[in-house]
């Protein structure tokens, strides 16, 4: 299963790019272009940071289909592996004929239930099969070992432990494609962006000199991305734990305190990866809360400007346990 890859935003941007590129290597107008020693420095300078998109694109767009498989395979085997063991406490509670919320736990834990578990879910549950389970092992060894025996709970643990292995490469690898995105806006446009403006400014002297058609067709791109860039300008952001610098995930909030009362609320929600679905705002000064389930909220301001995402890490601290009561 390959990821989503860029956004329409993002990839609407890296065209423009791809289409100054083609520009300024293009036979003719770059040699001409070129023989202006300003602009041969400019087509210099250019041309690492295209390279550099380049870069962050294909990150974006690799695919996690080998990595999703093995993963998907794995769960299955942890699937099968906890809901055999659940099967068996199921017969060995009949057996006993006086575990009837034993009975009913087990009963949770069919296969079909398991595999359509969150990935974040599979292995706890396999655990608590164990931690049910491993007291009869224990206690009853004469009975419990015609259901389920050490060695066999052992093995549902290691099987669990191997998905937990597949669930880290798979993390790792879309923490890259995650990265990768976010570094084409919040890294490589601001770089485009200065070089972009660079061009801009020798338009008038190009003219003069005769280069009409170079300028017409630069100005025909910068207008489209002019365009996308006022439709896309705002906020992006991730959340963190201020301690761990982990990625809480699901949860979190950004909310524009200080936006007109007649508009629609701003409001944001973070994903798994704890990355922010982009808002779009306009030109100015914004205030923002961030809030999460078991953290204290952060106040923030922004600044956003013409044609830019702001792009903010926003660190949350977790809010502290009530002060053990004196007697």
């Amino acid at each position: 299963m390959a990821t989503e890859g860029l956004n329409d935003t993002s990839t609407a941007y890296f065209k423009q790019w791809t289409g100054i590129n083609t520009l300024l290597t293009a036979t003719g107008s770059a040699g001409a272009i070129a023989s202006l020693p300003a602009l041969a420095d400019g087509i210099t300078a250019w041309t690492p940071i295209y390279a550099g998109a380049v870069g962050f694109n294909n990150k974006a767009n690799q695919s996690t289909e080998g990595i999703t498989d093995d993963k998907n395979g794995a769960k299955i085997t942890a699937a099968t592996s906890g809901s055999e063991q659940a099967g068996k406490g199921i017969s060995y509670c009949v057996t006993k004929g006086n575990l009837a919320l034993v009975k009913a736990q087990m009963k949770q834990y069919t296969l079909a239930k398991l595999k359509k578990m969150n990935d974040d879910q599979l292995a706890p549950s396999v655990k608590i099969i164990n931690d049910t389970l491993s007291p009869f092992v224990l206690s009853d060894a004469l009975v419990s070992a015609k259901y389920f025996t050490a060695p066999s709970l052992l093995a549902m643990m290691t099987d669990r432990t191997a998905y937990n292995g597949k669930l880290g490469n798979y993390a790792t690898a879309y923490g890259i494609i995650a990265g990768a995105k976010k570094d084409l806006v919040v890294i490589q446009k601001p770089l485009v962006d200065a070089q972009i403006e660079f061009w801009k400014g020798f338009f008038p002297a190009l003219r003069k000199l005769g280069f009409n058609d170079f300028v017409n067709a630069y100005e025909a791109i910068i207008k489209k991305y002019e365009v996308i860039g006022r439709r896309n300008q705002g906020f992006d952001g991730e959340m963190r734990d201020s301690v761990t610098d982990e990625l809480i995930g699901l949860g979190g909030l950004a909310a524009i305190t200080n936006y007109p009362p007649v508009k629609k609320a701003k409001v944001s929600k973070t994903n798994s990866m704890s990355v922010y679905g982009r808002m779009k705002l306009k030109i100015g000064i914004w205030k923002i809360k961030y809030t999460c389930p078991g953290y204290l909220p952060q106040y923030g301001i922004i600044k956003v400007t013409t044609r830019n995402i702001t792009y903010v890490v926003v660190k949350m601290v977790l809010i502290p346990p009530p002060p053990t009561p004196t007697i």
